[in-house]
C-alpha cells in the first residue's frame, strides 16, 4: 500500500484525533471514570493519555477500507450489500480505535499505567483488526437477515439429455425420419426430437 501525501495524511489525521478523543472521553464519562479532553489529550485522575497522529486510526482506516473491499471481491451477495459493506469499513475502523483508547483508559484507572501501555501499544494493536472483522462478520449477518435475495421469477434451464430422450420418445413418428441408410439416426433430427419432447 502506497503512503499518503504527508500533507494529505496530516489533514486527515488531526480531525480524526480529534474524533478519537472526544468520543473516548465521553465513554470513560458514562463508564464512570473522571475523563476531560484538552486538546488531543485525554485527562484522567492520576494518568493522561496523548492521542497523537499514529493514535489516530488513519493507518488502520485505510488498512481495513483494503479488507473490506477484498471481502466484497470474495463473497457472491447483491450489490447493494457489497456497496454497504465498503461504506460501514469507515465507521467500523473508527469504533475499533475508539475502543481501544477507552479500554486503555480504563486500565490507566484500574490496573495501573504500565500494563495499560503494554495494552495500548502492543496487544491493542494487535487485535484491532481481528475485532474490525469480528464485527464485519457481525455486519454480513446482520444484512442476510434483513435483505432477503429475491428468488429467481423462472426455473434454471436444465441441459438437454439427448441419448436419453432419443431412448425414450414413444411418439409415434415417420419411421423414415431422420434415418440413415446404415439405420442410424439423423444428429439433426433426434435434437428436433429431444426439444419438442422437453
Amino acid at each position: 500500500m502506497l503512503p499518503l501525501p504527508f500533507r494529505l495524511e496530516g489533514a486527515m489525521a488531526y480531525p480524526l484525533q480529534r474524533v478519537a478523543t472526544k468520543v473516548s472521553t465521553y465513554a470513560l464519562q458514562t463508564l464512570g471514570f473522571p475523563a476531560l479532553a484538552e486538546g488531543n489529550v485525554i485527562h484522567l485522575e492520576d494518568h493522561e493519555i496523548g492521542v497523537v497522529e499514529a493514535c489516530s486510526g488513519l493507518s488502520m482506516l485505510f488498512t481495513f477500507i483494503a479488507m473490506a473491499t477484498g471481502v466484497v471481491l470474495v463473497i457472491r451477495r447483491p450489490w447493494l450489500d457489497k456497496l454497504l459493506i465498503v461504506a460501514s469499513a469507515i465507521p467500523i475502523s473508527l469504533l475499533v480505535n475508539m475502543i481501544r483508547i477507552t479500554v486503555t483508559g480504563v486500565l490507566h484507572e484500574m490496573v495501573g499505567s504500565r500494563l495499560a501501555n503494554l495494552v495500548f501499544h502492543d496487544l491493542a494493536g494487535w487485535l484491532m483488526m481481528p475485532m474490525a472483522l469480528g464485527l464485519l462478520w457481525l455486519e454480513l449477518d446482520l444484512l442476510s437477515r434483513l435483505l432477503v435475495e429475491p428468488a429467481p421469477a423462472t426455473a434454471p434451464l436444465k441441459p438437454i439429455d439427448l441419448v436419453g430422450a432419443t431412448r425414450g420418445t414413444r411418439e409415434p413418428h415417420d419411421p423414415g425420419e431422420g434415418r440413415r441408410r446404415d439405420g442410424k439416426q439423423d444428429p439433426p433430427a433426434a435434437l428436433k426430437r429431444a426439444l419438442r419432447n422437453s
